[in-house]
């Protein structure tokens, strides 16, 4: 079936052997500051009530060989910046920046894969215009930004003010690179990308949306659109 993931190596006379399975092992730190945030405990968790507070996040992780049978060495490191911006009367805007990469030589399922969304539901960090494992990279970086407009152009109209919609404004982006050293073009022995899947060019992917929130004090609905990668 061409719709099944392989995992397949090159072979120098040209033909192709199948990797049966891929296994890991790893550990992993995560740092997290948010300065001068509030908080509230729950009974499993600890809530953050102060939205403006910006919030930061390091994390590492670490693959190693041989440990209940991990098979390759590698390194990922991750960054996550979060911070609400107060527009006044024109609502706030969140944004998000991350960055990541991959330090070691590694199979493409162990690349930085851009996070697709595939379900019918909102998630404010994946990209909902992407196809699943549509590109890979080993340094990537993405913008998250979404402006809740509260009403800015609906309270002007008596109509849609007593509705109480409001309007949201979503942009995602995302940039990033594969070296020569995870490119199966390039180095031989690594697992082929599968079809479908590439890395991204000298373009940043970028998707645009437009929607509604607040209806019936539940419900959002976002249109979504690519602006590049088209085709």
């Amino acid at each position: 079936d061409p719709r099944t993931l392989r995992y397949e190596v090159m072979n120098p006379n040209g033909l192709t052997t199948r990797i049966p399975s891929l296994t890991t092992a790893e550990f992993g730190v995560s740092l997290r500051w948010a300065p001068g945030e509030k908080a509230m405990n729950m009974v499993s968790q600890r809530a953050n009530i102060d939205k403006d507070t910006p919030i930061f996040t390091l994390s590492h992780r670490l693959g190693i060989k041989g440990l209940l049978g991990g098979e390759y060495n590698y390194n990922r490191t991750d960054l996550n910046i979060f911070k609400r911006f107060r527009l006044s009367v024109a609502g706030f805007l969140d944004a998000r920046i991350a960055a990541g990469g991959v330090w070691n030589q590694v199979p493409w399922p162990l690349l930085v894969i851009a996070e697709a969304n595939q379900s019918f539901s909102y998630r404010r960090e994946s990209f909902h215009m992407l196809n699943a494992l549509e590109f890979i990279s080993d340094r990537s970086v993405q913008m998250n930004l979404t402006w809740h407009m509260k009403g800015l152009f609906f309270n002007r109209v008596p109509l849609l003010k007593k509705l109480n919609l409001r309007e949201v404004l979503v942009f995602n982006g995302r940039y990033g690179t594969l070296s020569d050293q995870n490119n199966p073009m390039v180095t031989p022995g690594l697992f082929m990308i599968p079809e479908g899947t590439r890395p991204l060019g000298n373009m940043p992917y970028m998707e645009v949306g437009v929607g509604l929130e607040n209806i019936f004090k539940l419900l959002r609905i976002v249109y979504f659109q690519r602006i590049t990668y088209r085709d």
